[in-house]
């Protein structure tokens, strides 16, 4: 594919003595775009960030995995490069794993990623006491979010929106709290936070973890859950997952994965709806193509009476919301410098 990116790539590598043979573009996230580059004696991945406040989460990515690669972790690629000279809004070149999605229907995929995990978790590990602190913790979080969301946010939203925002975040307390497992214990620890699309299997058998934008210290009993969940294990697999991860990890082998899921997966549906809000505003700030971003904003509002955390009330309150929403005349509402 040829685009704007393709002679910069070009010239980056050339000033590193590396003769370039084929460029090709593999995607685009919320604020980069991804390129495979060929050449005589390697294959590269190259990060572009599309706008400047992406560059410092880009360049961070590269911070991250050097740092959990010196402690030690075998699969993780390496980063090689960061520019910010060709690229003015910052690039990272990274080692390219050629590979594909891993099945993870296969028993011995599963296992494997949860050693990684376990190896991933046993750093920076803390031990919680009582392991609903950190769901509470969470919620704070969750709370916080969405009045960062209301006053960020506030073209996107609209009343009954609003409405249906605060009223979901009564039910999700009423919710865990009714729901809440105070007597296990809690942990926190290095996570990468983003599983989900983010493993690649190469042609030896290998799992690597890719993406690491997102990667930070916090619960290691979230990452286990929500796994299996993003990626809509069959029940077999997700137990086979649990047993594996705490067959590996001694921290985690008294957690009741499936009695902690119910908790957890509580707070889900506002947190997506968030997220959507996020994505929808760099796309439309940014002039991207915003009109997927607005769908996937929709399906997640609908999405949320699904879950039991949200009050059939507010489930309606919500799919009206949804109703009242009209994009083409929300983003003329952006103020443009």
């Amino acid at each position: 594919m040829s685009d704007s990116n393709t002679t910069k790539i070009a010239e980056l590598f050339n000033s590193k003595d590396i003769l370039v043979n084929d460029i090709e573009y593999i995607n685009k996230g919320v604020g980069s775009k991804f390129y495979k580059v060929a050449s005589n004696d390697n294959v590269y991945g190259i990060k572009i960030c599309m706008y400047p406040k992406r560059s410092k989460k880009v360049k961070n990515e590269a911070k991250i995995r050097s740092d959990l690669i010196a402690k030690g972790l075998t699969f993780i690629p390496s980063a090689l490069h960061v520019d910010d000279e060709v690229f003015k809004n910052g690039a990272v070149v990274f080692d390219f794993i050629i590979g594909k999605p891993p099945d993870f229907t296969k028993k011995e995929n599963i296992s494997q990623l949860a050693k990684n995990l376990s190896e991933l978790h046993k750093l920076d590990l803390q031990i919680i006491p009582d392991g609903f602190t950190l769901i509470e913790e969470s919620f704070d979080h969750l709370k916080a979010l969405v009045e960062f969301s209301l006053q960020e946010y506030s073209y996107l939203i609209n009343n009954t929106f609003e409405r249906g925002l605060k009223q979901s975040l009564d039910g999700i307390w009423n919710f865990i709290h009714a729901n809440k497992h105070g007597s296990q214990h809690g942990l926190k620890s290095q996570i990468h936070a983003n599983l989900n699309d983010n493993c690649i299997q190469d042609e030896t058998g290998k799992i690597w973890l890719i993406d690491w934008e997102t990667a930070y210290i916090g619960d290691t009993i979230d990452e286990i859950i929500y796994f299996p969940f993003d990626m809509k294990l069959p029940v077999d697999c997700e137990r086979f997952f649990y047993q594996e991860y705490t067959r590996f990890f001694e921290p985690a082998r008294n957690i009741d994965f499936l009695c902690s899921k119910r908790v957890y997966l509580g707070l889900f549906p506002i947190y997506n709806i968030c997220w959507s809000l996020d994505f929808l505003n760099s796309y439309l700030i940014n002039n991207l193509n915003y009109k997927d971003k607005f769908n996937s904003l929709l399906e997640a509002i609908r999405s949320a009476k699904s879950f039991e955390s949200i009050p059939k009330d507010t489930g309606k309150l919500l799919d009206l919301a949804t109703q009242q929403m009209d994009i083409e005349k929300i983003r003329f509402t952006i103020q443009r410098p």
